[in-house]
């Protein structure tokens, strides 16, 4: 694990006591895109719903959806409902935050050439 100012210092940023002291631009040098997703734990009730208004989004989460319900999972009702009741099982948790995240990795890579 990294501590703050280590990963700062990669960015060219100075950071003293929870401070950060100067921004310096760096060249324009084509650089390797990385996207960080969080882990379990990170779920919250309705955590997809403002998501499926991205029409790239929605269309991976219906992808992930028709394939987990042959597995007897309800995707879209897992990361839509407003019953917390539904991250008390672990699955529901990993099915969830996995496919919000290949919905936003596909939904980023838009912008981003991958």
């Amino acid at each position: 694990m990294y501590h703050v100012g280590s990963l700062l210092s990669l960015l060219n940023v100075t950071y003293i006591a929870n401070q950060t002291v100067s921004l310096q631009h760096i060249d324009s040098t084509k650089r390797p895109i990385w996207f960080v997703f969080s882990g379990m734990g990170s779920q919250w009730i309705g955590m997809g719903r403002d998501l499926l208004k991205l029409p790239v989004c929605a269309a991976t989460i219906e992808k992930c959806h028709v394939i987990l319900k042959d597995k007897g999972l309800d995707l879209k009702h897992i990361i839509t409902t407003d019953d917390a009741s539904v991250y008390d099982i672990i699955l529901h948790c990993f099915v969830g935050i996995a496919a919000i995240q290949v919905g936003i990795y596909f939904t980023l890579s838009l912008f981003v050439p991958c």
